[in-house]
């Protein structure tokens, strides 16, 4: 993706889509076979986690958007998105 600033975009919106259909999920509006293919530690992240990480994570998406438009070096913007993804991903996990 370091490669595809010009795709930044889809990218946001597809990260979006997917913290959007795990929050449905949460809420019991769809089902697990309904949100595509999301690791276990994201399913339980969905059943489990704190209902402020929903938009704590929607924030960092919005502020990825923003920092992209102010030019900030795309890489570092995925990098740091990256992070937080993988942040809450390894709370799961265990």
């Amino acid at each position: 993706w370091k490669d595809r600033k010009g795709d930044a975009p889809l990218l946001f919106d597809i990260l979006e889509h997917s913290v959007r259909n795990l929050l449905l999920l949460r809420f019991g509006q769809i089902k697990e076979n309904e949100v595509g293919s999301f690791s276990e530690a994201w399913f339980r992240f969905s059943r489990q986690a704190d209902l402020s990480r929903f938009p704590f994570l929607f924030d960092r998406i919005g502020e990825s958007r923003k920092q992209l438009s102010f030019n900030v070096n795309f890489q570092a913007i995925l990098e740091q998105l990256l992070l937080v993804f993988i942040g809450e991903s390894e709370v799961w996990s265990r």
